[in-house]
């Protein structure tokens, strides 16, 4: 099974560069996945592009998935290659490597700082925001601490420790939870800590005690509240409705060398997105879509994601740039980005909007 790590003089490069960024760690496809392989047998075409896709294989991914499982893809022309990275920084160094064509990759404080110092990286669709009713993110709280009157308010959070995931106050999470505090008249100063763990970790320290609250997505904070670990306590759609997350990154290897190539992604990609749309929002065809899930994601449970609630997708692929001018300005605060970057040049809806003319606006 071929990986697509960069190897050792590639990445000592990018650290002479001064990326900051660490080694490639080993590549973990998702169970059902093999490198170039989907659960649902594709006829091999001779004319089929390969497309390499770095990401965390969440739910968030589904138009992805939906695309290659419905053969919208193959349509265009391209077979994607999923290949589970553990971080931005990961995904952000094989794509300058020429290892990744294209990824998914929220806009925090390590693709900032990585645009900043050249890096030809475009954001080009969403890949997940907090929609109107689609809070698939959320702050969750040990259920030992609300369920004894611990936690009632906002202001009652002040003395607790928060986890989300990192870089420390350079994720996305991070200004969600300024955005929370300050309703109330706190800051970060008011928490006992402040701690940096990925998501899986997140559930397993609310389990042991070590931290009191959380910045979760779906499916897990579902798994949080079924183990009953934690409380869901209030979804990021409560607190700032249409806020982008994650978004559908190029690298170089489809910018500079083939942007054809990027339309043809883009019609496939939005074609599963608005299957998805369709699905969670009529319930046409809902439990298809989450058979896919559970197929392509790293999450396998039915239930869980059954009982999620569901990633937001915009139909038409739109971008929230002013929601990244403002999560940048948090960064440049905290230290974090220490050279801002102009979002209109890092995002380029030009691919989405050939896709819509194609397709028509949904």
């Amino acid at each position: 099974m071929p990986t697509y790590c960069a190897n050792t003089k590639v990445v000592a490069l990018l650290l002479a560069l001064s990326l900051g960024w660490s080694g490639c760690a080993p590549t973990v496809l998702p169970q059902n996945i093999t490198s170039g392989e989907t659960s649902h047998e594709v006829t091999a075409i001779p004319s089929l592009t390969l497309v390499r896709y770095g990401g965390q294989m969440q739910a968030s991914d589904v138009g992805l998935f939906l695309a290659t499982d419905r053969g919208y893809f193959t349509e265009q022309g391209i077979k994607i290659d999923y290949v589970q990275m553990p971080s931005v920084t990961d995904i952000v160094a094989q794509m300058l490597a020429r290892q990744l064509d294209i990824g998914g990759a929220a806009v925090n404080a390590v693709l900032i700082n990585a645009v900043a110092r050249g890096a030809n990286i475009k954001a080009v669709a969403d890949k997940g925001s907090i929609l109107p009713g689609f809070g698939w993110q959320a702050f969750i709280v040990r259920k030992d601490l609300v369920t004894s009157g611990r936690v009632r308010n906002i202001d009652d959070l002040r003395g607790l420790i928060y986890a989300t995931i990192p870089p420390l106050y350079g994720a996305q999470s991070y200004p969600m939870l300024r955005r929370l505090l300050t309703s109330a008249g706190l800051t970060e100063a008011d928490l006992a800590d402040v701690k940096a763990l990925d998501f899986p970790s997140i559930n397993a320290a609310l389990a042991g005690g070590s931290i009191d609250f959380a910045s979760q997505l779906e499916p897990m904070v579902q798994a949080a509240v079924k183990q009953d670990i934690a409380v869901r306590w209030k979804g990021f759609d409560e607190i700032t409705p249409d806020h982008p997350v994650s978004t559908l990154i190029y690298g170089p290897s489809i910018i500079e060398d083939n942007r054809e190539l990027g339309r043809r992604l883009m019609i496939g990609y939005l074609k599963g997105v608005r299957d998805y749309y369709r699905a969670v929002t009529t319930g046409e065809g809902r439990d298809s879509v989450y058979e896919v899930i559970a197929t392509y994601s790293i999450v396998k449970d039915m239930e869980a994601i059954r009982q999620s609630v569901p990633v937001g997708l915009h139909p038409n692929g739109r971008i929230n740039i002013e929601g990244l001018i403002e999560d940048q300005r948090y960064y440049v605060e905290k230290g974090t980005v220490p050279q801002p970057i102009d979002m209109y040049q890092l995002v380029d809806m030009g691919y989405v909007e050939a896709a819509v003319q194609q397709l028509g606006a949904y």
